[in-house]
């Protein structure tokens, strides 16, 4: 038996379980910490007793997984979509699509986005910058400035035509002014002289 090294979690599973064999804790309780369920935690605490503490490292640990890719594919994405590569300036949806298509490499697009940045193909994409928008103090005092819009809404649900609502707000003191249905569009159309 070569050297054991236990990452945080297999050393707090492992103080958990001495714990439990020293009885400074119940079943139920290991169960909690552990987030397993006492059955589970039964196994355990068997297993660690008959085999030692190499029960507590992952079978896996330490091998390479079998669903990587292979670093000739990687080599190729480097000289394909690399700063020189001929498909450098091609978002990586389209990519994916072109590489399955002409070059018979064919990865889904959430792997290779994950392959390009963590290669240093591509440096990872930057977030949006926040906009920053500075809120202008109202006037100081009434009347100073008054703020106007108008609204067209369907306001009567069909029975009517379509009405425009004016509004003047005062900002130094947000109070409504003035409201307004000013003539209807169709009937001031009407009312107009021609030419």
């Amino acid at each position: 038996m070569g050297t054991i090294t236990l990452n945080e979690k297999q050393r707090r599973r492992c103080e958990i379980i001495t714990r439990l064999i020293a009885n400074k804790i119940s079943n139920s309780e290991a169960s909690e910490l552990l987030g397993r369920s006492i059955r589970q935690v039964r196994r355990i605490r068997q297993r660690y007793e008959a085999q030692g503490l190499e029960t507590l490292v992952h079978g896996n640990q330490g091998r390479p997984s079998p669903r990587r890719t292979q670093s000739a594919v990687i080599e190729q994405l480097r000289e394909l979509a690399g700063p020189t590569g001929r498909y450098h300036d091609f978002n990586v949806s389209h990519l994916a699509e072109l590489l399955a298509r002409d070059e018979g490499i064919k990865i889904p697009r959430s792997t290779l986005s994950h392959l390009l940045i963590t290669h240093h193909i591509r440096p990872p994409r930057r977030g949006k910058l926040e906009v920053k928008r500075m809120q202008r103090e109202r006037k100081s005092a009434d009347g100073m400035m008054l703020q106007t819009d108008t609204s067209p809404h369907d306001r009567l649900e069909g029975r009517a035509p379509e009405m425009d609502l004016l509004g003047a707000i005062d900002d130094a003191t947000g109070k409504v002014i003035a409201l307004a249905h000013p003539p209807n569009r169709s009937e001031s159309r009407a009312t107009k002289r021609p030419y």
